[in-house]
This record gives structure tokens, sequence and C-alpha cells, in this order.
């Protein structure tokens, strides 16, 4: 059975695509277009895929806070930019924009 997976990105397009893509492979997916508007029990996914900049929160921001609150949800971030790997939570994953799609369900298993 494939993982429960939010993802988060402000970016329409880029949001549906990647849903649509990991919902053919099996996952159960849920989206969102911004951090603000989380009502999300996030004990209920394995996985969140989060944009780093969102409107509002930011995605390092809620990040560290799913893995303070549910360290058991794996957290993957994802940017079109340099990041320093310093200002992220340890175990944190960043993958850079366009996403290897392969790669990323490596991750995710």
């Amino acid at each position: 059975m494939g993982k429960r997976i939010l993802v988060i990105e402000d970016d329409s397009s880029s949001r549906k695509a990647l849903v649509r893509l990991l919902k053919a492979k099996g996952h159960r997916m849920q989206e969102l277009a911004s951090a603000v508007t989380i009502q999300q029990d996030f004990q209920e996914l394995d996985a969140a895929i989060i944009d780093i900049h969102l409107p509002g929160l930011s995605g390092t921001e809620l990040a560290a806070q799913i893995k303070l609150d549910f360290p058991a949800v794996k957290t993957v971030l994802m940017t079109s930019y340099e990041i320093e790997a310093d200002s992220l939570t340890p175990g944190t994953i960043v993958f850079k924009k366009p996403l290897v799609i392969e790669r990323l369900l490596r991750t995710l298993e």
C-alpha cells in the first residue's frame, strides 16, 4: 500500500504535477498551496514534501515544527535556490528543483 503524503507547494502547476505523479505510483496524496492554511494531523501522514519558499510560514519553519512534533513523518524540502545546510533541522532532506523523481521515490520508501 502506498504512503500517505502531503505536498505543500505554492506553484499550482508544480504541485499538481507532483501529486499526479505520486498518485500514479500508488501513494495517497493531499495537497496545499500554503502552510498558512494547514489544519492537518501530521500523525496521519508518512511524509510531507514542502517547498522552502512559501507565503507566510516558510517551508524550513514548518519542517522543523513537523520534525519536533511528529518525528516519524519523513520531511522533504524542495527548492530552486541554494540553501545553507546548517539552517536546517537535522534529518531534513532537501531536493533541488527540478526534482529527480526516481530519487524522490527512493527517499519516500
